[in-house]
Formats: structure tokens, C-alpha cells, sequence
């Protein structure tokens, strides 16, 4: 199987490069998530590639790291206890991180 590299381009310049991993890793790009959670055991361990970013009631607020998918991570959650009721994507991934480096790029 060969490597995919994907690139973004603008202006006649190549703004990234990388494979979906490495431009899924980059700052502005990992996705993020409200959860309904409804249950947490105090002594539940999340998965590496989540980051609780805030908690208001039952909704958690995350981010993921986008090296794992996300349906795996919520199998893990849920596999260790976290009832998770509803999950909704509020931002994040391959479109955010190009509309952020592309506007960038055109900003005088």
C-alpha cells in the first residue's frame, strides 16, 4: 500500500503537507465534541486522545487528538464506563485546519 500525502495550496504556494495524520495532529485541527454524558464513575481513565476542555452539567465539552477515530473513542469511553447519551461535533478537522491556513495565507 503506498502513503498518501495530501497538501493544501494557495496563491500558487503549498500552505501544508502531510499525511491525514500529521495534518490532523497540527494546532486548529483536532476535532471537537459536546457529549451528554450520564453517567462517569469517579475512577474513569479516558482514552489518550481526548481532552476534557470544559464540563457544564451533563455536557462535556472535548477535544480529540485525531490520530485515533472517533467512533473508536467513544467505544472506549463507553467500554470504561461512560454512558455517553449524545454526541455532537461542534468544530474541528481537515476543513477548519484548511480555512484557518488558507485565510491566513490571504490576510495582507
Amino acid at each position: 500500500m503506498q502513503a498518501m500525502n495530501f497538501g493544501v495550496i494557495a496563491g500558487g504556494r503549498t500552505l501544508l503537507e502531510g499525511s491525514i495524520a500529521e495534518l490532523l495532529s497540527r494546532p486548529g485541527a483536532a476535532e471537537r465534541y459536546k457529549l451528554r454524558v450520564v453517567f462517569a464513575p469517579p475512577n474513569a481513565t479516558l482514552p489518550t486522545d481526548v481532552t476534557v476542555l470544559a464540563r457544564a452539567g451533563e455536557w462535556w465539552h472535548v477535544s480529540l487528538s485525531g490520530v485515533t477515530r472517533p467512533a473508536a473513542i467513544w467505544r472506549a469511553m463507553l467500554d470504561g464506563g461512560v454512558e455517553i447519551s449524545e454526541i455532537q461535533r461542534e468544530a474541528g478537522g481537515l476543513e477548519e485546519l484548511y480555512l484557518t491556513v488558507t485565510e491566513s495565507a490571504a490576510a495582507p
